[in-house]
Order: structure tokens, then C-alpha cells, then sequence
């Protein structure tokens, strides 16, 4: 998430890819809530794929979708 004055310049594309550019892992997952279009299109944008759903566990927790992105191939 960045400040709206900054969104449209790159800023959090190039957090998220310094982010995880740095990972070893062989894949990264996060969770979104289907309505966060925004989040939800500059994850899509990005290289984030769904693979399914998830509801936490506590009283009226949101249904998320869970994305997953390799890291390494």
C-alpha cells in the first residue's frame, strides 16, 4: 500500500518486486479479500494466480482468496 499520491507511478510494484525478489523461497502466498478490486487486479497484474479460498476461523471472518506466485523455477 502506498500513499494515493504516489499510486500510478510504480512505487508499490517496485516495493512488492524488491520485496520478494530477495526471497528464497521457491513460491510466496498471500491472501486478498475478492471485493479489494484494486489489490486484487495489481495482484493478477503482477504474476499472482489463484489456487483457492480460505475463512479464518474466528466469528465473521471474511472468505479470502489465496494467490500464490513462484518465486523460483
Amino acid at each position: 500500500m502506498v500513499s494515493k499520491e504516489f499510486t500510478g507511478r510504480g512505487v508499490a510494484r517496485a516495493l512488492h518486486d524488491e520485496i520478494l525478489n530477495s526471497r528464497p523461497e521457491q513460491r510466496a502466498t498471500l491472501l486478498v479479500e475478492p471485493d479489494n478490486t484494486r489489490a486484487y487486479r495489481a495482484y493478477k497484474n503482477w504474476g499472482w494466480s489463484k489456487v483457492g479460498t480460505l475463512q479464518p476461523s474466528w466469528p465473521d471472518a471474511p472468505v479470502l482468496h489465496v494467490l500464490i506466485r513462484e518465486l523460483r523455477v
